[in-house]
């Protein structure tokens, strides 16, 4: 990770791709966003069985930080954006 966060939330998405969001950096409660990156053959995002991934801050972040609680996906279907 860029940075040590704890009781942050894991969140995976349909495609296989995973987020840390938030966390305590030591300090205070992160606004962080990160993606799990797992380079592949292609760059597929189904690659998380690669060696080489890394956690990348995203450029999104949470509007207040948060540590110890629960994040999930919501579907589309359930709001009208």
């Amino acid at each position: 990770m860029p940075q040590a966060l704890t009781y942050g939330s894991i969140v995976a998405t349909s495609d296989g791709t995973l987020f840390y969001v938030g966390g305590f950096d030591g300090s205070g409660r992160s606004k962080s966003i990160l993606e799990l990156k797992c380079p592949a053959d292609g760059g597929g995002k189904n690659a998380l069985f690669s060696l080489v991934c890394a956690w990348s801050p995203m450029k999104q972040t949470l509007k207040v930080g948060r540590s110890a609680f629960v994040a999930m996906l919501v579907p589309k279907s359930y709001y009208n954006c």
